[in-house]
């Protein structure tokens, strides 16, 4: 993938049946978003692999916290896991990020605890700061494996996702085992003591390949092997770039911002990167008529009538991604009621956040919903 800002070219009916084919071999567990209650009754799972995932939501819903229990669990997915997290507001917070990964790792060491004990409780002597203190070199390693990206406007954010697309695109083209971790093309790391031959400095000049190496040269004499692994793209929040270029032409932009997105959604189907954009909401004020509430149909309206809120980007963004979800919040404590039932009411604190499919491309998720609350602002409670 080399330009972004380019068509995406089109395919014969052959290769997307390949490409399908090869996706469904190798379907990767969705990641987590933190919460059992909202991964098997929202998400059917999580956030899928080989799709984009729109997360809209205004300030204080959880859009954020959402998204950084997603990285955390692709990160600990696997130890060869990357994260590309294009940042538009500056706003990422990395303590923020290392207590979620710390969270997630205590969560499953106590699973693992549990399950090597035969679900028996046994009381532990060691605290959880014990815990942390072991777990610190582990997280700055998994830290180690996010490549932030700060950008400023679309054409940035056009170039930050190119670069790590063509980066991921050149390591998935490696055989298994053939692909360090960093170094020249051989897949090893170059020692700064080492001295590479002539004839394969002059090749890397011309750009050609160099041959596979069998053995690595690294400090131990252990062979260093890369398999393929899964990749996770985070752009937050896409808004603040795309509605710069509207504002100068809407039909520019909108050109620019589907030409962009399809070109992602390619990235993101051939290389299976679970990709998440998030999105701020619009429309939210209580002073809209009964009569526009009642209009408020189609593919970016709330299950629920007391929600006015929906993506902002306008109906085109939504149709350009996998899957929409939206993050409000209930307002005041009482009965929350679905816009298409009329028996169903739930009652829950003021602080409780809502989650809700708007659209989905396999119709397989679409309106589902959930409510949830944030604990010590980053762990995820699920409340129905």
């Amino acid at each position: 993938m080399e330009n972004l800002s380019e068509a995406a070219p089109a395919l014969l009916g052959s290769t997307w049946l390949k490409a399908t084919e090869s996706r469904r071999s190798t379907t990767l567990q969705p990641a987590s978003s933190g919460c059992h209650v909202i991964d098997s009754k929202v998400l059917d799972g999580g956030f899928r692999y080989g799709e984009i995932t729109s997360i809209t939501g205004a300030k204080g819903t959880g859009k954020t916290t959402l998204t950084l229990q997603a990285v955390a669990s692709h990160l600990l997915l696997d130890d060869y896991c990357e994260v590309a997290f294009v940042d538009t507001t500056g706003s990422l917070d990395l303590l923020r990020l290392r207590n979620v990964l710390a969270a997630q790792m205590r969560k499953r060491h106590r699973e693992a605890d549990l399950l090597q004990s035969g679900f028996m409780y046994r009381k532990k002597d060691v605290s959880f700061s014990a815990i942390d203190n072991v777990f610190n070199d582990q997280i700055n390693s998994v830290l180690d494996r996010i490549k932030l990206m700060r950008v400023f406007d679309f054409t940035g954010l056009v170039e930050a996702v190119s670069e790590i697309g063509a980066k991921w695109e050149r390591a998935s083209n490696y055989p298994e085992n053939e692909t360090g971790k960093e170094g020249d093309e051989r897949g090893h790391v170059i020692a700064s003591s080492e001295k590479v031959p002539e004839e394969d400095e002059q090749k890397v000049q011309n750009n050609e390949k160099l041959p596979p190496s069998e053995k690595t040269p690294s400090g131990d004499g252990d062979n260093v092997s890369r398999k393929k692994s899964a990749n996770m793209i985070v752009i937050d929040t896409i808004v603040n770039v795309v509605e710069v270029v509207m504002s100068q032409s809407r039909i520019q932009g909108q050109a620019l911002m589907t030409t962009f997105l399809r070109s992602l959604q390619q990235l993101t189907s051939s290389l299976q990167i679970c990709s998440i954009v998030t999105n701020a909401a619009i429309g939210g004020s209580d002073s809209i008529s009964s009569h526009n509430k009642r209009r408020r149909i189609g593919v970016n309206a709330s299950i629920f009538a007391s929600n006015l809120s929906r993506p902002a980007l306008g109906r085109q963004f939504s149709l350009l991604i996998d899957s929409s979800v939206l993050l409000s919040n209930v307002s005041g404590p009482g009965s929350v009621e679905p816009q298409h039932s009329k028996h169903d009411h739930f009652e829950f604190p003021s602080n409780a956040g809502l989650i809700e499919v708007l659209h989905d491309r396999t119709g397989s998720r679409e309106g589902k919903w959930a409510a949830f609350e944030i604990i010590a602002g980053s762990e995820v409670k699920g409340l129905r």
